[in-house]
Parts: C-alpha cells; sequence; structure tokens
C-alpha cells in the first residue's frame, strides 16, 4: 500500500513545476491537472495526480512529521 505525501507547489515552468514534498524539492509533471503556485498536490510518479484542499494537505504533512517522530 502506498501512502501519498502532499507537496506545495513553489515553482511553475510551462508543464513541469517544483514542488516541496516536506522539506524534498522535486520536479513534477503538471499536465493533467490545474495548479497555481501554492496548491497542494497528490503525484503518482513525478506525475501530479490531483489537487488537494490545504487543510487536508497540513492534516496529512502533520501526521506524517508526527509519525516520523517516533
Amino acid at each position: 500500500m502506498c501512502f501519498a505525501i502532499p507537496g506545495k507547489i513553489i515553482k511553475i515552468d510551462g508543464d513541469l513545476a517544483i514542488a516541496d514534498f516536506v522539506g524534498e524539492k522535486r520536479k513534477i509533471n503538471i499536465k493533467f491537472v490545474n495548479v497555481k503556485l501554492g496548491d497542494y498536490v497528490i503525484c503518482a510518479g513525478d506525475i501530479a495526480a490531483d489537487v488537494i484542499p490545504k487543510e487536508k494537505a497540513l492534516k496529512i504533512i502533520k501526521a506524517v512529521k508526527n509519525a516520523n517522530k517516533k
């Protein structure tokens, strides 16, 4: 089972973007979603699959950070 960590869009360049996944910055393809700077996305590999609400993204990020403390 996979668990997707939301990434925050920090830079957009055409069909590519840089997303910050809890401190890890990755280049992703955003061709199939409509995103803007500051949006949170869920990816399959390096392809953005969906934009998720900020509140939901922050809850997931908080849970991941708490789990890593154990």
